[in-house]
């Protein structure tokens, strides 16, 4: 993993972050900075776009899009765009937008595997970010060491922004956004479950299979 070179605009340093395998279009820094510009009146943290994937025998499986067009995430009024989007999906962040509150760039930086979406909550909760539709890069296709451990880590998450929302913000969660999101996740757990035994890890897809049923009692995941 590696952080690309700072694009210096003479105003502030943008950067994104690259793995090995990664790739991203000629004119990728220079849309998301003068996107960054063109928007700083609404203090963008960052420019999400989305990419390709490319897999391991090099072809290349093109992704949904998760919006129908270029869009502001307003982080404050629609945090729950971040986990109703689906988990397993990738994108590629360009960071470096304009913090008014310090006078200095947002230093935030998330991986832009499969954790992503899950992750940008937090980085943009109650903050805006720019998404662009097209695609920018093409990601390498990863896989996770340790499955289990992902959604257990992605259930805890999802359990204390519903509680933060409640308690801190008075704003609890729709009950159709927790279930969808829930559902999300479960779907994720299954993902992960089917390549464990594909890898001949069968204790590891029976447990996979017992937490989407824990996490989205209402699914029917043959456990």
């Amino acid at each position: 993993m590696a952080v690309c070179p700072y694009v210096y605009t003479g105003v502030r340093n943008h950067y994104f972050l690259l793995n090995g395998g990664d790739e991203v279009v000629p004119e990728f820094a220079e849309k998301c900075t003068a996107l960054l510009h063109e928007y700083s009146h609404l203090h963008p943290t960052m420019v999400i776009c989305e990419t390709d994937v490319r897999n391991e025998d090099n072809t290349i499986t093109a992704q949904k899009p998760m919006f129908d067009d270029d869009c502001i995430i307003n982080g404050e009024s629609s945090p729950e765009v971040y986990y109703l989007k689906g988990y397993n999906h990738r994108a590629i962040c360009f960071y470096g937008g304009y913090n008014h509150n310090t006078d200095k760039s947002y230093r935030t930086m998330v991986s832009n595997d499969l954790t992503v979406w899950s992750n940008l909550l937090y980085a943009n909760f109650k903050r805006n970010a720019i998404y662009v539709h097209s695609k920018m890069a093409t990601l390498k296709n990863r896989e996770y060491n340790n499955p289990i451990y992902t959604i257990c880590t992605r259930y805890v998450m999802l359990m204390f922004h519903q509680r933060y929302m409640q308690s801190i913000l008075s704003n609890p969660l729709d009950v159709s956004d927790y279930e969808s999101a829930s559902k999300n996740l479960a779907d994720n757990a299954m993902h992960f479950s089917e390549a464990e035994a594909k890898r001949g890890n069968n204790k590891s897809a029976e447990d996979l299979r017992l937490l989407a049923k824990i996490i989205n009692y209402k699914g029917d995941y043959n456990v």
